[in-house]
């Protein structure tokens, strides 16, 4: 996907849409943080809730990051930066489905806790969570590797 904001006319595109999603799963974050936690916070895991939002904001500051300092053909700062927002992306999402697993984990009798629409919702984020983000990282990199080896 990166290499698709190499060149222009599509670089504008892509930087306003990755600045356009980093904005989106910030607000998303901002919502989860007033309208879920509050709910989630009387658990065990409720030191867990900060870090969840904040490593939220963080996934989200780094796909705004990597959108708008686009990849480049050599290696640059500019470079640098794309690659270091996608890192912080990456990261950002795998702590915060952590942190909010450990608060999911501990509900009790909530209302969550009985829904069963709730109960399917958290499991399948359980699922794409805990392993899903590895393997998805680990293809486009492996797939580099051989073709930079194999060139």
């Amino acid at each position: 996907i990166s290499e698709m904001g190499i060149a222009p006319p599509a670089r504008g595109v892509y930087r306003s849409g990755s600045a356009t999603v980093g904005l989106l799963l910030a607000c998303t974050v901002r919502l989860y943080s007033m309208l879920l936690l509050p709910h989630l916070a009387d658990s065990n895991a409720a030191a867990r809730a900060p870090e969840s939002t904040n490593m939220g904001y963080v996934a989200a500051l780094g796909v705004a990051v990597q959108g708008v300092f686009t990849l480049e053909t050599s290696v640059s700062p500019q470079t640098s930066l794309h690659f270091a927002g996608a890192i912080a992306f990456v990261l950002g999402t795998m702590w915060h489905a952590d942190a909010s697993n450990a608060l999911f984990a501990d509900l009790g009798d909530s209302a969550l806790a009985l829904s069963p629409a709730a109960r399917i919702a958290i499991g399948l984020r359980r699922v794409c969570s805990e392993g899903l983000p590895v393997m998805l990282m680990l293809v486009p990199v492996g797939l580099e590797a051989w073709q930079w080896a194999t060139s």
